[in-house]
């Protein structure tokens, strides 16, 4: 199944958003916030699963397209804090799946305190589709400065000077609004010696996905 498939069914256990899945995710980059650490610890009580969005399957060409306006974006980003001012980019093939032990409610109250956060219906399908993990298609258009590739030890293939690699990226599945006119994603990245997750809004303006809206957590302590 590709990323352009929404993940199925009702009535699957409840999965948590991108805040608790920035500690996740700064563990696999080997740093982590104390932010956020608090944040998975307030946000771990249980409360009653929140409505979710359904929908057909999305093609990967609408997810390929939020995909490039997200990268074109972050590539040009001064405030993302990337691991190195020069190289390549490379973007994990396989994305990576929400943790499915935190009821969406207690998520949707943590992403309304965001500065513009996504329409609620973009970020319950957000939250469907990533009961799973996808694996990416081709993103052409960025010759060499977009690879896809993995890296299970992405900040030792980045710290060597001679490493031509300047970033990594894990994404999540974009979600999408009803209307189809907004969508929501996130994904994680090296942030000099930090972990970091970005979450970007992008709203369709004539036919074509522009970022609106743009969050980054950053880690703060020592290595794990």
């Amino acid at each position: 199944m590709t990323l352009g498939s929404v993940a199925a069914g009702a009535g699957r256990e409840c999965a948590p958003a991108a805040l608790i899945r920035c500690w996740r995710a700064a563990a696999q980059l080997h740093r982590y916030s104390a932010v956020t650490k608090l944040l998975v610890a307030v946000l771990s009580s249980a409360v009653a699963c929140g409505a979710r969005a359904s929908g057909g399957p999305i093609p990967w060409g609408t997810d390929l397209a939020v995909i490039t306006a997200t990268l074109t974006y972050f590539l040009h980003e001064p405030d993302a804090g990337p691991a190195k001012l020069r190289g390549y980019i490379a973007v994990a093939p396989q994305t990576d799946g929400l943790l499915k032990s935190i009821p969406y409610e207690d998520y949707y109250r943590t992403f309304a305190t965001l500065k513009n956060p996504p329409p609620r219906d973009a970020f319950a399908n957000y939250l469907d589709r990533n009961q799973q993990t996808y694996p990416l298609g081709a993103i052409p258009g960025f010759k060499r400065s977009i690879r896809l590739e993995k890296h299970d030890e992405p900040w030792s293939d980045i710290t060597p000077e001679n490493s031509k690699l300047r970033n990594y990226l894990i994404f999540r599945a974009p979600g999408y609004s009803s209307d189809g006119a907004s969508a929501f994603v996130t994904f994680d990245f090296c942030c000099h010696l930090e972990g970091a997750e970005a979450l970007y809004v992008l709203r369709k303006v004539g036919g074509n996905w522009t970022v609106a809206s743009t969050e980054y957590r950053y880690g703060l302590e020592a290595a794990l």
